[in-house]
């Protein structure tokens, strides 16, 4: 029995299934079954550290002008 998970699945939720399986990659398919791409754990976790680090920026430039705006 392949895992796969449909094109407009959640990120969560084909996270969700990935674990539950124990496995690094999933097809992902259409509605009609037919193969779409292949969701790679390694590629989430890249994007979701990118989008972290410029939240982390980000917090990092509304303190220092908060200081900036206290003083």
């Amino acid at each position: 029995d392949v895992a796969t998970v449909l094109e407009d699945d959640a990120v969560h939720s084909a996270l969700e299934t990935m674990r539950s399986r124990g496995i690094r990659r999933v097809p992902v398919v259409g509605r009609d079954g037919r193969l779409e791409g292949l969701l790679a754990f390694d590629d989430v976790v890249e994007v979701m550290s990118s989008e972290l680090s410029d939240l982390v920026s980000l917090v990092a430039r509304e303190q220092k002008l908060e200081r900036e705006l206290h003083r």
